[in-house]
């Protein structure tokens, strides 16, 4: 990957080359953006950028808007339902069944 420019000062252009190389790697490498910006000496700004402007150019923009639509409305639901269903677990271990003490056990003989 080259870039235009010399330096990391702000301002400095970067070839389409680069970016497109970026915006894979950063598809591709399950780095975050902040991750891959500091490899590549770049802002986190710039790398998110463009890969939003790769994204509208190849229509994936709205995929990813619904994906992350979708996962907003999975969390609410796990939200809702775990407000008003808690585990077992996090709950009283048996909400329902009165507290028995060894002398209410029955003896049998």
């Amino acid at each position: 990957m080259s870039t235009k420019g010399s330096g990391r000062g702000s301002g400095e252009r970067y070839d389409v080359e680069f970016k497109q190389e970026a915006v894979r790697l950063l598809l591709t490498s399950g780095k975050t953006a902040s991750q891959l910006a500091r490899e590549l000496g770049v802002s986190s700004r710039s790398l998110s950028r463009w890969k939003q402007d790769y994204l509208k150019a190849s229509g994936e923009i709205e995929v990813e808007s619904q994906m992350r639509s979708a996962v907003k409305v999975e969390q609410e639901n796990r939200q809702f339902w775990m407000a008003e269903f808690p585990r077992a677990d996090e709950a009283d271990p048996e909400p329902f069944a009165p507290a028995l003490s060894e002398s209410a056990w029955p003896v049998i003989v």
